[in-house]
């Protein structure tokens, strides 16, 4: 793993706990499917569809892909990827380093991941239909 790849890796997996202190501090009950979306930011056009098949190809469903954004005269495009699954720190890791791995081979910046609280009797998107 190069150097670079690594420190951004490393700095992106130390949020993931941070974050589920977060979620239960909310009361978020993480044993139950939340619907996790990783955010990315695009900043040549072409790299837009490069990203998207490949986050595809990893599991992930396009959530938004929209339209150019301004900022700071500066045009890019931000990516989010959901993935639906029970935030728990290996499995968190795990799909950190797949976006890390995924945001370096697109030349795109990863910006991590959020989510909604999803509170006991209540189903996700990921659970609809899954039955309780």
């Amino acid at each position: 793993m190069t150097e670079p790849r690594k420190i951004e890796r490393d700095r992106q997996r130390l949020m993931n706990p941070v974050t589920l202190e977060r979620l239960a501090a909310n009361a978020s009950d993480l044993s139950r499917t939340h619907g996790l979306i990783n955010v990315f930011h695009v900043f040549a056009e072409a790299s837009v569809v490069a990203l998207s098949r490949d986050l595809e190809g990893a599991g992930f469903s396009i959530e938004d892909g929209g339209e150019p954004l301004l900022h700071g005269g500066s045009r890019y495009w931000k990516v989010e990827a959901r993935v639906d699954m029970v935030p728990v720190l290996a499995a968190l890791n795990l799909m950190t380093d797949s976006c890390v791995d995924i945001a370096v081979r697109n030349s795109v910046d990863y910006d991590g991941w959020y989510t909604e609280v999803v509170t006991r009797g209540e189903l996700s998107d990921g659970e609809a239909g899954q039955g309780s």
